[in-house]
């Protein structure tokens, strides 16, 4: 729980570009911790910041028109992560991580689904990512 704390705190402190975590931060980012009766809400946002951070890159990447291999898997690993963890639809997903179509969302998430089966890094990073987000469901 307190290295979830931590590396939640982080990945605040990094988006919002502030110079010092403040009290009144680290009380809205960590209520899941300080209130954890209080509903938790994940959104496709805190998702696509997480992702970022947990693959060394930007949000811009993953919102970003690059194609190559370490933007391109994060990303993908956003829109499997949004589908099961967020209610938002596959064009709210896709407007999200940089305008993309909704038979590219599809695609996104079977392509992590499938990899999860027989790529036990694909499996790691997705178990790892899942308890950080720490959903309630």
């Amino acid at each position: 729980d307190l290295e979830g704390a931590l590396l939640k705190l982080s990945a605040a402190y990094r988006f919002s570009r502030e110079k010092e975590v403040t009290m009144e931060m680290a009380q809205h980012n960590l209520k899941d911790f300080i209130s954890p009766n209080d509903k938790k809400v994940i959104t496709i946002d805190y998702i696509i910041n997480m992702v970022a951070n947990y693959f060394n890159i930007t949000q811009e990447d993953i919102c970003s028109q690059k194609r190559n291999k370490n933007i391109v898997y994060p990303r993908q690993v956003c829109m499997y992560l949004s589908s099961v963890y967020t209610d938002g639809t596959q064009k709210e997903i896709g407007d999200k991580v940089g305008g993309r179509d909704h038979s590219t969302v599809i695609n996104g998430i079977k392509k992590i689904k499938n990899s999860m089966g027989d790529d036990y890094t694909v499996q790691n990073d997705i178990n790892t990512l899942v308890k950080m987000l720490n959903p309630d469901k």
